[in-house]
């Protein structure tokens, strides 16, 4: 009888089913098991990096953020690789991956754009208001609708709603200067935003609506409204 295999000699098995049983197990092992992940990086063949990166959001321990940044900083990262990088290290790292978020909003590809915006409403500090409100005027006015990857199908958000739940999460309170700023501009682009988003408004913020009280005497969103609006969204939730 063998010996029998260690996670990490599952890991980089050749067979799928084994691979995926042990990436499995490996977020379920707390650090040890992140780390056997994020040592895998180096020497998985591509194919299966994706499905390692994704696991890391939801592993815990020292290595998996490390792992996570050095693909964003990689030229070799294609594009579903950065974005699931993206977003795991939101859900890992929450406010502590602010800044790599921001700078990832910054991207030239309008995908990791995407995900960042994303990554940004669900977890981050309010580092990327100024480039989140330029980046959500861009979205409205050239009406921008997601770009194709194949991690987009995972999210239930357009752009556009991505980025105004994130400055709503971080206004200063009615007639305050970010306030006031975003439901000017929400009310002058009204009939551009898409459907959904004007939906979402009405339903978690109907004060910044047109038929609204008057732009100073606009209230910030409710707290608990903008939480219960990113826990419906499947993204964030467990992968394994």
């Amino acid at each position: 009888m063998g010996a029998v295999p260690t996670l990490g000699e599952r890991v980089r098995h050749r067979r799928i089913d084994v691979f995926e049983a042990a990436v499995r197990d490996a977020v379920m092992e707390g650090p040890s098991g992140d780390a056997v992940l994020a040592a895998a990086l180096d020497d998985l063949p591509r194919s299966r990096h994706l499905e390692v990166v994704v696991a890391l959001g939801d592993a815990q321990g020292t290595h998996g953020p490390r792992a996570l940044r050095a693909v964003l900083a990689s030229p070799a990262a294609d594009r579903d690789m950065r974005c699931a990088a993206v977003l795991a290290l939101a859900k890992r790292c929450g406010h502590e991956a602010s800044a790599d978020l921001a700078a990832a909003l910054s991207s030239r590809d309008a995908a990791v754009k995407q995900y960042a915006m994303l990554g940004l409403a669900y977890a981050a500090d309010d580092r990327a208001f100024d480039a989140a409100f330029t980046r959500l005027r861009h979205l409205v006015r050239r009406q921008e609708a997601g770009p194709p990857t194949d991690l987009a199908f995972l999210s239930v958000q357009p752009p556009a709603v991505a980025a105004i739940f994130y400055l709503a999460r971080h206004l200063d309170g009615a007639g305050g200067k970010r306030t006031v700023r975003l439901v000017s501009e929400l009310r002058t682009q009204w009939d551009l935003l898409p459907a959904r988003g004007r939906r979402w408004l009405a339903e978690t913020w109907p004060e910044c609506g047109p038929d609204g009280p008057a732009v100073p005497e606009v209230p910030a969103p409710e707290p608990r409204r903008l939480d219960a609006w990113i826990a419906r969204d499947p993204l964030f939730g467990p992968a394994h």
